[in-house]
């Protein structure tokens, strides 16, 4: 009688650890709402490629608050304004793709302004101020910056349902912003690719980002400055991305 109960006792433990085993691994495979970053659809919807656990490694490393080894690899030079364009259109292309396969829409449209003065145009990063725009003047000028961005894109979830290249973004005027054309409820998430061989991003909510968010200008006097208002763009968690910008400037530095 006592090894039946036994029997018993652990056939109904045996059931339970079954339930809750299958319970755990189908919540561990839920998927991830469109408020995800662009970085994390690199996880979610390339796992044929890469595990789960490579992209942790990576994104791990990518999010290091200095890029000394990167930039130690990278020969940086001035780059003709051909050569940013095309550099610039070969990782939209890649961007675009990406997109499509995260439900999102890009643009090339991730820094614009109003009228402006003499000073250049900047972003902060962990590893110091990145000249986005350099003026006629050149105040500060090129040799100001340790680091110069050569391009970058924009991440949105559309409110007009596009995914992939948005034109609507391209013909937005400033005033109006992000605003016509992306899900408030949503975040936009700007790249930066600079010359040193890094990606850096900056996520922001779309009721509160312009094409000017998180950029600063400098004044005629190439010393003072206006402020980012705390906007930091961080290495990018996105590692796909962070190959894929070292692989075009590799290129263009054979």
């Amino acid at each position: 009688m006592k090894k039946r109960l036994l029997l018993g006792i652990l056939v109904v433990c045996a059931g339970f650890s079954l339930v809750a085993c299958s319970s755990g691994t189908k919540n561990s495979s839920s998927v991830t709402s469109t408020s995800q970053t662009a970085a994390s659809i690199s996880t979610e919807k390339t796992s044929t490629t890469m595990t789960r656990t490579q992209t942790s490694d990576t994104s791990q490393s990518a999010d290091s608050s200095t890029t000394s080894d990167t930039q130690d690899s990278i020969t940086q030079r001035r780059y003709s304004d051909k050569e940013k364009s095309a550099m610039q259109q070969e990782f939209l292309d890649w961007a675009v793709s990406r997109a499509k396969t995260g439900d999102l829409a890009v643009s090339n449209r991730y820094f614009d302004h109003g009228a402006a003065g003499q000073g250049d145009w900047f972003a902060e990063t962990p590893d110091g101020e990145i000249q986005v725009q350099e003026n006629e003047a050149g105040i500060p000028g090129y040799d100001a910056f340790a680091i110069h961005a050569l391009g970058g894109v924009v991440f949105y979830t559309s409110s007009g349902q596009v995914t992939g290249y948005d034109e609507d973004t391209e013909k937005a005027s400033t005033a109006e912003g992000y605003s016509k054309v992306a899900d408030d409820s949503q975040s936009i998430n700007k790249y930066l690719l600079a010359d040193n061989g890094v990606v850096y991003e900056l996520i922001t909510p779309v009721a509160k980002t312009s094409f000017s968010t998180g950029f600063g200008e400098y004044a005629d006097d190439g010393k003072t400055k206006d402020s980012t208002n705390g906007k930091i763009f961080k290495i990018s968690k996105d590692q796909d991305a962070q190959n894929k910008w070292q692989q075009i400037l590799a290129n263009y530095n054979k």
